[in-house]
């Protein structure tokens, strides 16, 4: 697989720490080891050492350490970001919430916000059209 193209899954092992969750069980948790262990493998296809991509990053050496550590707890998403990117390496956060219903709330403050330009404006609301007769 090409540098760049792997996809990491990330995952933390319910009770490893971290932030507590709201509940529920239906999500998933991050593995910052698994984040951790994989910068530091670019990092090594590279030949670099943790003070290379840090000083490539404008992070501290520090902050690269933790991170491969899989101690990620206190660093921003910045960090982790700048770091991949220094590997030419994407780092993606997604963020999900039961299934398709974050879609569906997204899109219903979208057609909220529709809904009351229209009414300002004195359109009808019922479609691009209007309301069938």
């Amino acid at each position: 697989m090409a540098m760049g193209t792997e996809a990491i899954s990330i995952k933390r092992p319910v009770g490893a720490g971290g932030p507590p969750s709201s509940g529920g069980g239906h999500h998933r948790v991050v593995d910052y080891r698994r984040v951790g262990a994989t910068i530091r493998a670019f990092r090594i296809k590279k030949g670099w050492r943790q003070l290379d991509l840090a000083l490539r990053a404008g992070v501290s050496r520090a902050a690269v350490s933790r991170l491969e550590s899989g101690n990620i707890g206190g660093l921003s998403v910045d960090h982790l970001v700048v770091i991949a990117n220094a590997l030419d390496v994407r780092a993606e956060l997604v963020l999900r919430w039961r299934g398709g219903e974050l879609d569906r709330l997204l899109n219903s403050r979208h057609s909220a916000l529709h809904e009351a330009g229209s009414l300002e404006r004195g359109l009808p609301t019922g479609g691009a059209s209007g309301p069938i007769r």
